[in-house]
């Protein structure tokens, strides 16, 4: 289940929450947001025993977008309580999202931002 954010609950659904939290900030006048949607649904469903699913509007919630300083929609950010475990851009295929899932669970929290293409990931493996 995919669960909207807005300032009034995003510290009982990501600070207060027990689970990692992902975040993607996206937003109705993006194109590439409304095609990623149905995905990210999709992956709600699939990793639903690691991650709570989260989405921020970003025309509607620009505190929230100057806190995590997210130049761009699709922006993706995993959470683990206040911490930003990493973060990622772009569409992604299911190959590029579970890379990123996976990569999360192998690294320490920090807060690098990544951006990843995918055709730069398809031509380095």
């Amino acid at each position: 289940m995919v669960t909207y954010l807005n300032n009034l609950n995003y510290n009982r659904e990501v600070t207060s929450n027990k689970k990692r939290v992902i975040i993607l900030f996206a937003s109705s006048w993006c194109i590439a947001c409304e095609e990623i949607l149905p995905k990210y649904e999709r992956w709600a469903e699939e990793y639903a025993d690691q991650l709570e699913f989260k989405v921020i509007d970003i025309a509607k919630n620009k505190h929230l977008v100057k806190k995590f300083d997210v130049a761009t929609a699709l922006t993706f950010i995993i959470m683990e309580g206040k911490t930003v475990i990493t973060r990622f851009a772009g569409m992604q295929t299911d190959e590029t999202f579970k890379y990123f899932i996976t990569r999360a669970w192998k690294k320490p929290p920090q807060g690098g931002f990544l951006i990843l293409s995918i055709i730069w990931f398809r031509y380095i493996l």
